[in-house]
């Protein structure tokens, strides 16, 4: 292929997946070399270079899935984009000597200045809390911030949208300050307040129902969260969360960017520990678990932006998934039946998970976590960074999943998308479940029509 960027101009390459979108940026920037041709940058060739020194040189990226240094704080990971441009060496750092400390302030400042291009949502207090803590929006903005504090001539980004709410999108291009739709307090919006008339109020979740407005009877829950509360540090990121899934249903969470979505999966696999209340699995406490054991319990998870080993093949990726079972054929029918309901992936059993489509990446993770034969099947954003003909293939899939036994809990941004397929829905903001309902009254709620599924 042929590509030129001209200084100035903003250049889109649009494709579906697997088009090689992402395999152009890893050339670009050093992770692949090509086969043939070259890649120059300011009359120079870039072939060859090591990745360091073609972002040394003014290239510099974001990735479609995000990419941090979790446990960093976020000042921490700005200023890894200064690394490149570092003048101390070595005995100078050791020995901490006056030119390693003011370069280490100078690092410090071109990183602060970088954050500030988003106002107030990464600064003040949020310079030394941990990068995992930040919502999905915040994690974007700092993954940004590190890509400029490398003082780039060219910025590559991958799907600048993906998963975005419209104004987490427009504080991307406008420092933080995202345009106003018009509403007032909707659930999940930062600083608003509570949405009036039913949206923002407990309600009693309709248990028992599905939403087709068939009964479930007297079962019980399979999986149930009462009065969870859970904390980063002194951070409240959780408060009295009760949440009822019920056998062979599918229940989904909505919410906006930092309503605690993501930590409510994590607190159900035990990842991170409630600070008050408990999860429990089939009638027994598993909140006080360590993350394994609640796998061997029945709990399985598609976590947010995959997590695939991205140099170990499909086949190995796939198996890892089963690696607490120990009964061989049951794993081999498993394997068989997930190649099954995924075809693509017997066509790529030896490639390596990284140099898949984002489409394709999907449909590893999710037959991964088949493979620990879950009870209850948790999902994180399963159409996040995929192109709408996939998403609609990726919720059909999850349907079958369904359709075949396993009770599946999915946080999901697409709203319209996940209550077509669900049973019954919660609703979070700030922590607390404002709403719970059936799948279609939730569809049929004037508010939420207009909160989250974009009908005004």
């Amino acid at each position: 292929m042929d590509l030129a960027v001209a200084e100035g101009e903003i250049v889109s390459v649009i494709g579906p997946n697997g088009a090689g979108k992402t395999t152009l940026f890893n050339t670009m920037t050093g992770l692949y070399g090509p086969d043939q041709g070259d890649v120059r940058f300011e009359g120079q060739s870039v072939v060859g270079l090591k990745p360091n020194q073609i972002t040394r040189l003014g290239i510099s990226r974001t990735f479609q899935t995000v990419h941090l240094f979790p446990n960093m704080t976020v000042l921490e990971n700005a200023m890894v984009g200064q690394h490149c441009r570092g003048r101390a060496g070595l005995v100078s750092s050791v020995l901490r000597l006056p030119a390693q400390r003011n370069e280490e302030e100078r690092i410090r400042d071109r990183a602060r200045d970088c954050l500030s291009f988003f106002g107030g949502r990464l600064s003040g207090y949020r310079h030394d809390q941990p990068a995992f803590t930040l919502s999905y929006a915040n994690r974007r903005r700092l993954e940004i911030s590190r890509a400029l504090a490398t003082e780039p001539k060219l910025l590559l980004r991958p799907r600048r949208g993906a998963r975005l709410r419209e104004e987490d999108r427009g504080g991307h291009v406008r420092g933080g300050r995202p345009q106003r739709t018009g509403h007032r307090g909707l659930p999940g919006q930062e600083g608003g307040g509570r949405v009036s008339d039913g949206v923002g109020e407990q309600t009693t979740p309709t248990a028992g129902t599905r939403g087709d407005g068939q009964g479930t009877g007297d079962r019980r829950a399979i999986l149930e969260m009462r009065d969870v509360s859970t904390h980063y540090g002194l951070i409240s990121v959780l408060r009295h969360v009760n949440v009822e899934i019920f056998p062979g249903e599918i229940a989904c969470l909505l919410g906006g960017n930092a309503s605690g979505k993501t930590t409510t999966l994590k607190t159900i696999l035990g990842y991170v520990k409630p600070s008050e209340g408990e999860v429990l699995l089939e009638d027994e406490v598993v909140s006080g678990m360590d993350t394994t054991e609640v796998v061997r319990r029945g709990i399985s998870m598609v976590p947010e932006n995959r997590r695939l080993f991205s140099n170990m093949t499909v086949k190995e990726n796939l198996e890892l998934g089963a690696y607490q079972r120990r009964d061989r054929k049951a794993i081999a029918k498993d394997m068989e039946e997930i190649l099954e309901t995924f075809p693509r992936l017997r066509e790529r059993l030896s490639q390596k998970a990284g140099t898949l489509s984002g489409g394709e990446q999907q449909m590893v993770a999710m037959g991964r976590a088949l493979m620990a034969k879950p009870k209850v099947l948790l999902m994180d954003e399963p159409s996040m960074g995929l192109a709408p003909v996939l998403v609609d293939q990726v919720f059909k899939i999850i349907k079958d999943i369904n359709e075949l036994g396993t009770t599946i809990f999915v946080v999901e941004q697409n709203a319209n998308m996940a209550l077509s397929i669900a049973d019954r829905g919660y609703v979070l903001q700030t922590g607390q479940v404002v709403l719970a309902d059936t799948a279609q009254s939730l569809l049929n709620n004037p508010q939420m029509r207009e909160a989250y599924l974009g009908e005004l």
